[in-house]
This record gives structure tokens, sequence and C-alpha cells, in this order.
């Protein structure tokens, strides 16, 4: 009788130790989630617990989500088994230990030939796939042609081949400022950085003149003591000094100046696209990222949400399989038709780009994603070095010496480095 007493006691122990309501064989895992995407990620999760009842996934969305993810993480916790991750994130998280190694995955769960190799190539921390792209981000250069039109001046064709230089955008923006705005009281610019002075967008400008967006990440002085980067602080200084860009000093987002009509051009993500396109009072074009006239170098700055597996996870495997669904799978699908995303897989980019009837905004990025994407810098230390950045770039449209600024940022750095 004893044995047996002992044997039901085991029992209701290890009952209670299961969660609540969870049947026999199944496997229930959470996923993490920055708010604003739920439309898609539920949707597709749907069709994921449809064919999948043995592992359901509950997907958590979170206005914080990094502070959520510091927090659960941060203490091993395995209550997340999937993880939203932003490409910066993806040093900072593998550095921590927070992602799981996908690599034992590829070839029987994950599939890697699916997806894009500009999006795929920042998934990697020293040397390990930890995560997965679901979408692009992708910069465009959006122009004003009725501002343009209004100064007489017409446009040469632009193509992928043969991209407007920075330097015509100058002269152009010139010469509209000089026909509409005479006497530059009126508020009128030429060329709007979407997000001015902040690395994500900055970054274009030396990028596209040869640099590197990071050399080391333990010293910023290989990075900044090139002819990429002075140049690029100094062009950046002629355009605010000749009126021709804000130096947006109070506000980085530069946005609500090129939609009121009061801005030639304007480089800026794919985001603002649905937006621009309601604009009724002046006639908007697309067109590919410019290029500085001595380099030829497009430099489109990229990004992309992407999902990993968490180090804590205690269903890996099945974990890494929602991965693919939801990134490069059927679960893919269902979350760019119902999200209108921008995908970062290779058969959606190519069949975009052989549509003849597809958005021609879209098959441009599609077009920059593949061929001219620039990524930020994948590194542990990226929020340092982009809080350093953000501040050289700052102080360059301030009106700071250059060099001076250089060696600000350089001993910032290695301060916050200590």
């Amino acid at each position: 009788m004893k044995k047996v007493l002992s044997l039901l006691l085991s029992l209701c122990l290890l009952l209670m130790l299961l969660p609540a309501g969870v049947a026999e064989g199944v496997t229930p895992m959470k996923f993490i989630q920055i708010s604003g995407k739920e439309a898609g990620y539920d949707a597709a999760t749907a069709r994921w617990n449809e064919l999948h009842p043995e592992a359901p996934v509950t997907v958590d969305y979170y206005s914080s989500v990094y502070e959520v993810i510091e927090a659960s993480l941060g203490i091993g916790s395995p209550e997340y088994d999937i993880i939203a991750i932003d490409s910066p994130k993806v040093g900072d998280y593998g550095l921590k230990g927070y992602t799981a190694d996908l690599g034992p995955y590829v070839g029987d769960v994950i599939d890697t030939g699916v997806y894009l190799d500009s999006t795929l190539n920042y998934c990697y921390y020293d040397g390990h796939l930890t995560a997965l792209p679901i979408t692009a981000g992708i910069s465009f250069l959006y122009y004003n042609k009725t501002l343009i039109d209004q100064a007489g001046i017409e446009l040469r064709e632009i193509t992928a081949e043969n991209r407007l230089s920075f330097e015509e955008m100058e002269e152009i923006s010139l010469n509209v400022l000089d026909a509409v705005d005479p006497d530059r009281t009126q508020g009128y610019s030429g060329i709007a950085f979407s997000q001015a002075n902040l690395i994500y967008q900055m970054l274009q400008l030396p990028t596209s003149m040869g640099a590197a967006g990071l050399v080391n990440d333990q010293d910023l002085s290989s990075t900044l003591h090139t002819d990429g980067w002075r140049n690029a602080a100094l062009y950046y200084q002629q355009l605010i000094d000749e009126g021709v860009t804000d130096p947006c000093l109070d506000n980085p987002y530069n946005f609500e100046k090129f939609m009121s009509g009061k801005c030639v051009f304007m480089l800026g993500t794919i985001s603002f696209l649905s937006t621009i396109r309601k604009i009724q009072d002046s006639e908007i074009v697309i067109t590919y990222n410019p290029v500085f006239a001595d380099y030829s170098i497009p430099a489109a700055p990229t990004g992309s949400w992407c999902v990993g597996v968490s180090a804590f996870s205690q269903n890996k495997e099945k974990a890494a399989e929602y991965v693919q669904f939801i990134c490069g799978g059927e679960g893919h699908d269902i979350y760019i038709e119902t999200t209108n995303g921008f995908s970062a897989a290779k058969a959606d980019a190519e069949a975009l780009l052989n549509d003849e009837n597809a958005d021609y905004a879209l098959q441009i990025g599609t077009y920059e994603v593949a061929n001219a994407a620039v990524p930020r810098p994948v590194t542990p230390y990226y929020t340092t070095y982009e809080t350093v950045m953000n501040e050289f770039w700052r102080n360059v449209a301030s009106g700071a010496d250059v060099g001076e600024a250089i060696e600000t940022a350089i001993e910032a750095y290695a301060i916050y480095m200590q």
C-alpha cells in the first residue's frame, strides 16, 4: 500500500508541474513580438496552430519589447521560445547569449536558400546563424517633380545604372530654390534626410564614398580616420551652409517638410510610401538611391525585422521550425499578404521584378534590397555605436569643426567601451 501511495503522490507532483490546461503530448510555445504587428503574426500563427496542434504558439505583443526581452532573457527565463529581433540587435543578443544557434537546424528544418543574401547576412553573430529575416527595410529617393517643373528644369532619365548623383541633386536644389524662394524666406529646402543626424540615414553618405560603416567595434579611430567619413561630414556641412539641407537640430524627422511640398528631394524609407502617395498638391516620384559622382557606389540604408529562438527555450527544434514557417514558409506568405510588408524572400523579389504589372516603387525597392543595400553594422556594441554616431552627426550639423567632431566621437566611444 505504501508503494502505491508513493507512486500516486509522485504522479500528482508531476501533474502539478505541468502547465495548467495543457493536454498530454502538447508543447505550447510563446513568441514575444513588438506591438503594431498583430494582424500579420496572428494570421500566420493561427495557420501554424492549425497545422501543429502539438506545438501551439501564443504571441505576446509589447511596445517596449526590448525591455521585456532584457527582463526575461537577462535572467535566463525559458518563458519565451521565439523572440523578435531588430537587425541591429543581432550582435547584442548574440554576445549576451540570448539567441540559440540555428545552424544545427539548417537543412532539415531551416532553408537559408529562400532568403535574399542582403537580409540574411546580418542574421549571423560570430559566424553562427542566430535569426532569420521576415521583412526587409529599404530607402528610396523621393522627389517633388512639381517643384522641379516650376523651376523649368527637365530631369534626365534615371535608372539603376544611371542614378542621380548627390552633386546633381545639390545643383537642382539650388536652382529650384532660386526660382521658388529666391530670398530664402519661404522655408523651402532642397534635400531632406528623413532621419537627419541619425546613423540609420546618415550612414548613406560615407558608405556611398566607399567607407565602411564600422571597421573595428573596439575603437572608432580606424572607422572615422578615413577620407570617406571626413568628406561625407564636410559635404553634409556644405549642404547645410548652402541652405540646401536643414540642420534639424530640434527634430531629426524631416518627413513633414517634404510632405508640405516645400522640399525638392527626400531620402527616406519605404515606410513613407503609402503616406506620400496621398499627396495631392504635388507630383511625387520615387526613384533609385543617388551616388557620388566620383564613386558611383549606391548605398541604400536598410534593415530588417528578424525572428530567432531563445537560447533558454526548452523546445528549440520546434521553435526553429516555427521561425522558418513564419520567415520563409507558408506563414511568411500569410504575413506578407496580410500586412503588405516588404518581403525578404528571394522568390518574392524575383516575382516582383519580373512582373510587368507590379508596382514600380516596390520593384525599385526590391532591386535596391538585392543590389544596393547597406545595413547598419552588426556588432554587440551597436547601441553604443548608435549613441556616439548620432551625436557626431548632430555636432557636424551644428557647424562643429569636422576634425574635432571626429576626435570627440572617438573619445566618447572609448569612454563607453571602458
